[in-house]
């Protein structure tokens, strides 16, 4: 969530005008006469010009010029257009908290999980502890996995029942958010000890979900199987997970340092606690 979240592309065309020189203004066609911007489309009613326009003015850092653009097209139900409307009254001065809030809330209602997971911390920053924990819901059912990952620690915050943690973290692991499948090895060795089938559930998703392009998903992974959980313990199987873990363009230091433990090489154990000491993991510097 956030500002640093906003979407939307510019379609900004490129127009030579060396071609057409030797005719004046009103002697053009309508499909040759060049544009500044997308600002009068979007008066036209085109909702994705408008939020065209408004991602042009928040870059120059024209607030009210953007809201006026992704207010447009809200008003058309554009969860987009909603969405980033939400962003930039938050960002406003002061902050238009309320506003923010509403577009949020109505991106949210029109099937945006971003939004959904917007409105919550509109609704953490107002103290409203109910609203938010009814919006990281309506993230996580519109399948946005920070949703369910952030609905799931609320649900740990307030000591919730083990198998309603689960659930939020396992969608949300499905969903690749990474950290959802890092905590779901956490429920079930924490919540669920004793649930041997929630995991089998989740080591049989996170061997499905475990890359380089999920290395925390890798590092549950590992765990699981070193520690026989969910299945009979698999030590060299969790290796190749750690190891996975600790690769790719943002590995994930504890993977390098439990890599570290289970290689039988010293050598090889020495670089895994060197690469977890150097990505911050202060274990592998101890080791």
């Amino acid at each position: 969530g956030g500002g640093a979240s906003r979407a939307g592309g510019l379609l900004l065309v490129v127009v030579a005008l060396a071609g057409i020189g030797h005719r004046g203004w009103s002697a053009l066609p309508s499909s040759e006469i060049t544009e500044t911007g997308p600002g009068p489309l979007c008066d036209a009613g085109d909702a994705d010009q408008c939020i065209n326009a408004g991602v042009m003015a928040d870059q120059a850092g024209k607030l009210d010029l953007a809201a006026a653009r992704f207010s447009a097209a809200c008003d058309q139900n554009s969860a987009l257009a909603c969405r980033n409307l939400g962003y930039v009254r938050g960002r406003m001065e002061p902050p238009d908290q309320p506003g923010s809030m509403t577009a949020h809330s109505k991106a949210c209602g029109l099937g945006d999980g971003r939004a959904c997971q917007a409105a919550a911390e509109v609704a953490d920053v107002q103290g409203d502890a109910a609203t938010q924990l009814a919006f990281y819901r309506k993230a996580c059912d519109a399948n946005y996995g920070m949703g369910c990952a952030n609905l799931g620690i609320t649900l740990a915050a307030a000591d919730a029942p083990g198998p309603e943690i689960f659930a939020a973290q396992k969608k949300g692991c499905a969903a690749d958010w990474d950290q959802s499948c890092l905590l779901l090895s956490a429920v079930v060795s924490q919540k669920l000890p004793d649930d041997t089938e929630k995991a089998a559930a989740t080591r049989q998703l996170l061997t499905s979900k475990c890359s380089s392009k999920l290395p925390m998903a890798c590092t549950a992974l590992g765990v699981l199987l070193d520690n026989a959980r969910g299945g009979p313990r698999d030590k060299p199987g969790a290796l190749e997970a750690f190891e996975t873990a600790c690769s790719g363009a943002t590995p994930h230091p504890r993977g390098c340092f439990n890599a570290g433990l289970l290689a039988d090489d010293p050598a090889a154990a020495a670089s895994h606690f060197a690469r977890a000491c150097k990505l911050g993991e202060q274990l592998g510097c101890d080791r």
